[in-house]
């Protein structure tokens, strides 16, 4: 547990840092890099610079055989990880979109299979053909005006199985955005 204190003590002082270096004008200002709720019991470590940050980030790493768990070892060097390219980006270093997805989110970079994206076109053409939207692609029957056909967009958000499971604000939206021909 005082490996995660520290990473925890870390994040906090990455955070402070942060807000000081934007002076309120920062994208993560409302949100912080930790929930407030959390941070109340949580000392801020110290930190000068991010470059003192990412000191203290590898300093930590060398430590994390001490986890009481090869688990928690494991989450606790994806945290760090995490940080690092997070303090990278802060830095202004350069990072490409894809080191970020893998290092910070943990979305592998890598292509989506073939037979997934054939299923998703498969599901959608489906719903489109079931929604009256028979043949062509979707820009195609999008920009056929006032030939295109058109359904009120309670049928759409009640009937279709690709986007009933969404919340229904966001998919009454969706809907009447999508059923206007123009």
């Amino acid at each position: 547990m005082e490996l995660g204190r520290q990473l925890a003590r870390l994040t906090a002082g990455i955070d402070s840092l942060y807000r000081a270096a934007n002076r309120g004008a920062g994208f993560l200002n409302a949100e912080g890099l930790i929930p407030v709720a959390m941070a109340a019991g949580i000392a801020p470590q110290a930190l000068r610079d991010y470059d003192e940050a990412e000191e203290a980030l590898i300093d930590f790493r060398s430590r994390l055989g001490d986890a009481e768990t090869a688990l928690r070892r494991d989450w606790l060097d994806e945290m760090s990880d995490s940080l690092l390219a997070l303090v990278a980006t802060f830095r202004g270093d350069p990072i490409s979109f894809g080191e970020r997805l893998e290092r910070q989110i943990r979305v592998p970079l890598k292509a989506v299979p073939q037979p997934i994206i054939d299923g998703l076109h498969s599901e959608i053409r489906s719903a489109l053909d079931e929604l009256g939207f028979r043949g062509g692609s979707w820009p195609r029957i999008m920009h056929a005006g006032p030939k295109a056909p058109s359904f009120p967009p309670t049928r759409c958000w009640r009937s279709s199985p690709i986007i009933r499971p969404r919340p229904v604000p966001a998919v009454r939206r969706a809907c009447s955005l999508s059923t206007t021909n123009g």
